[in-house]
């Protein structure tokens, strides 16, 4: 699993590692001293935010540092997923994608998101995630009536 993690992790750094921008650039003898004053800071700014400023006499240098530039665009903002579960004769059910995926043999998606209690956008964006996710492209689809079979395949999270 980690291997898998860093070969992502790479494929992001490659993604952005050759970004930037070159421009060749003069300043004016007024803009000098505010210029050097603001440098320091601008950089921060922009690193902060994923990209990295240099310069010297001629030339301007822009570019992406791409894991800073990652962790700012996937900060993961937005609330986070909340389980899905009922509470029934004192103990409570927590729904998987293994249970779902029964469900579904069976029942309606109206029936399944009605019998979970869930709101039916919620239950679709919910559903899409797990039809694109690795552990349902995964399973034999011949095999979506056997229990136990979807239930123990790696990558079961709960819908």
């Amino acid at each position: 699993m980690k291997l898998r993690h860093k070969q992502l992790l790479r494929d992001k750094n490659d993604k952005y590692e050759k970004i930037s921008l070159r421009f060749t650039v003069s300043q004016k003898r007024e803009h000098e001293y505010a210029n050097l004053k603001n440098y320091k800071k601008m950089q921060q700014l922009l690193e902060k935010a994923g990209f990295e400023l240099s310069m010297d006499d001629t030339e301007m240098v822009l570019s992406v540092i791409p894991d800073k530039y990652e962790s700012v665009v996937n900060r993961g903002a937005g609330r986070n997923k909340k389980s899905t579960y009922t509470f029934d004769d004192g103990t409570f059910k927590m729904y998987m994608y293994s249970d779902i995926i029964s469900m579904n043999q069976s029942m309606t998606d109206r029936e399944v998101y009605e019998k979970i209690g869930m709101k039916p956008a919620t239950y679709y964006r919910h559903k899409k995630a797990m039809v694109n996710s690795a552990y349902y492209k995964g399973l034999d689809k011949e095999r979506l009536d056997d229990e136990a079979y979807i239930a123990k395949q790696p990558g079961n999270f709960t819908f």
